[in-house]
């Protein structure tokens, strides 16, 4: 082994020991309002904290579409000749991937190099000269320029080392600098407010992609807290560009947005246009139109600043029917950035055609049986454009589905969405899924959530729909009893796979309600209609929960028959059984939910080839 590979295995044994746990991830959850304090601190102990406002920065937050919104910025200006650097975030394969300069992850040696220069001076605090003293003064005056005015002044100083996200920030904006780039592209890791990317002073300019439903142990339970989070990255004199919001939370996101730029005196927010159908993208996926044109009105932003081209290059009007607090009209404006794409039309069409970003709406033949259809999707809306992308693609082979979310996730809504894929009355071959895999992934980020049961998850769930969307609770309940008492019967659950086979239950309810939901449509009724008080009475009244079991497991086991669901121990196993069914009959197979869960399999396809094809991969 040589010394750069040394070195680099090195450094992610020593990346690694900043990830925290358990009480240590608890009590940093709970004073994420002394980020900016703690930032301020690191990058003093650097010798950054003179050269960072002076980098260009193009900042990005969201709930889905900020890295594909990142790739597009970057392969564009790329393709302008301009110097980048582009920290995203989770990595798939290889941490190297987060870091990026002119478009390519940092090669082991340069990652090695920057890696341990931070590394050392941040271990090494004489090595800037700061005393203890001068650490409490610097964290007195930041707090004044903290992202919220609930934060408090602590004179403790922060720990040596910091947390791997804050780590890997701080590595981003040393290899910016060191590498004299022109603009710095920085995705923000959780929410925007207290994230460790939003040390930046002043951006050239901002956007957030759509918002959802996401970390809510973290962020808030609302889609205003949410937004209140993510606004938190709209700084004073910068434009900030929105993409259009879902329907039922436009209004909501668009008055608390309006309340952050208002904070932010000089900001501005610009509601972007999404780009016509017609124009070429390299990455697939109908929604992404949305996020190229949000890449360009950044592009063209840093443009302005560079003084590569003039403001008036984009035209924009005030967007009627969506101002409605007066203080706010001129805040509030639409932005079409398709003009734009002709004041340089070979660099910006170049760019957005040759982007690619792995693991979103990705397709991965793996030999000639199976095809891997690889989209990321961690939020509600996310799921749904996975699916409408997946159903987009040719119906010509059978398709299973692999699947995993974290815990802290909506897994019921996620799946829900799963489960709808195909119709049970459709016509067309193939349309639902034939298989069901659940797995742990190989490395996850660090969770305080706890496995639920799939009736305490379903439940809860049901809870937070509206009226109209909601699940009859007795149908509910009586499935769930069916799958406890077939799982009973079947006891082979393994503690560490506890959450997957809680996934699985949950898949096989939410298969059998529709079922049962489309049988009752059939005969002209509604599941709201039927009353199950007397049949449950029975069942009380027969002992037990025996009777009632047996009527219900009937549809949970026709739901089995359509779908054959299974749990794995790892992504491996997974793969492996993939492997081997594909070997009999060809299979289009949808991999979705967590990144983690993209990583590993992209991983895999790429060191081991299918032994049951002619598959040549390295």
């Amino acid at each position: 082994m040589d010394m750069t590979s040394q070195d680099y295995i090195t450094s992610i044994a020593a990346l690694n020991s900043t990830q925290l746990t358990g009480d240590a991830l608890h009590r940093a959850n709970n004073s994420r309002n002394s980020t900016m304090e703690d930032m301020h601190v690191y990058l003093q102990r650097l010798g950054l904290a003179e050269s960072l406002p002076k980098l260009p920065i193009l900042h990005v937050a969201g709930s889905k579409g900020k890295g594909s919104t990142c790739a597009f910025a970057e392969a564009v200006l790329c393709k302008q000749g301009v110097r980048t650097a582009l920290f995203t975030s989770p990595h798939l394969v290889r941490v190297n991937e987060r870091i990026r300069l002119n478009g390519e992850p940092l090669t082991d040696k340069q990652w090695s190099l920057h890696f341990w220069t931070v590394w050392n001076r941040l271990q090494d605090r004489r090595s800037t000269g700061l005393q203890r003293s001068a650490d409490a003064s610097l964290l007195k005056s930041s707090s004044s320029s903290a992202a919220s005015g609930a934060s408090t002044t602590r004179i403790a100083e922060p720990d040596v080392t910091p947390g791997y996200f804050r780590l890997l920030t701080l590595l981003a904006f040393w290899v910016a600098i060191s590498e004299q780039v022109d603009v710095l592209i920085l995705e923000v890791g959780v929410g925007g407010r207290f994230d460790a990317t939003n040390v930046v002073p002043k951006p050239v300019a901002c956007a957030i992609t759509t918002l959802d439903l996401e970390h809510t142990d973290l962020l808030g339970s609302t889609i205003e807290e949410i937004a209140w989070e993510k606004g938190g990255i709209i700084k004073p004199g910068t434009p900030c560009f929105l993409e259009p919001q879902p329907t039922e939370y436009q209004s909501s996101i668009l008055r608390v947005l309006r309340a952050c730029v208002l904070d932010a005196p000089g900001a501005e927010l610009h509601v972007v246009k999404p780009l016509p159908g017609d124009v070429k993208l390299g990455i697939a996926g109908d929604f992404q139109a949305m996020n190229a044109a949000l890449a360009l009105a950044l592009v063209r932003e840093y443009n302005v600043y560079s003084r590569r081209c003039s403001r008036s290059t984009i035209e924009g009007s005030v967007a009627e029917g969506i101002v409605q607090d007066p203080r706010a009209e001129s805040c509030v404006a639409w932005v079409d950035v398709y003009p734009y794409i002709s004041t340089d039309r070979p660099a910006v069409s170049q760019g957005l055609q040759s982007c690619t970003w792995p693991g979103r709406c990705q397709r991965l033949d793996w030999g000639s049986s199976c095809s891997f259809f690889i989209d990321g999707a961690h939020t509600v809306e996310s799921i749904q454009s996975a699916v409408a992308w997946f159903k987009g693609q040719a119906l010509s082979r059978p398709r299973a589905l692999l699947f995993y979310c974290g815990e802290g996730k909506t897994a019921p809504e996620l799946l829900a969405h799963l489960v709808t894929l195909g119709s049970a009355t459709s016509s067309t071959p193939y349309s639902k899924f034939s298989l069901a895999f659940f797995c742990p992934v190989d490395c996850a980020k660090p969770t305080l959530s706890r496995a639920r049961s799939a009736r305490a998850l379903l439940l809860e769930h049901n809870e937070g729909f509206s009226h109209a969307r909601q699940l009859d609770q007795s149908v509910l309940h009586a499935l769930c009893d069916a799958v406890e008492n077939m799982n009973a019967q079947n006891s082979s659950n393994t503690p560490s796979l506890l959450w997957q086979q809680t996934l699985r239950d949950t898949w096989r309810i939410l298969s059998a309600y529709r079922l049962f939901a489309q049988d009752k449509e059939s005969e002209n009724e509604s599941i709201s209609g039927i009353g199950f008080s007397d049949s449950n009475a029975e069942v009380r009244e027969g002992g037990g929960h025996g009777g009632r079991v047996t009527k219900w497991s009937s549809w949970i086991e026709l739901a089995d028959q359509q779908t054959r669901s299974k749990v794995f121990p790892s992504v491996a196993a997974a793969m492996g059984e993939i492997d081997a069914m594909t070997n009999i009959e060809p299979f289009d197979v949808l991999v979705t939910g967590s990144l983690y869960l993209v990583g590993n399999v992209l991983n895999y396809v790429e060191r081991i080839p299918s032994p049951f094809s002619n598959s040549k991969k390295k």
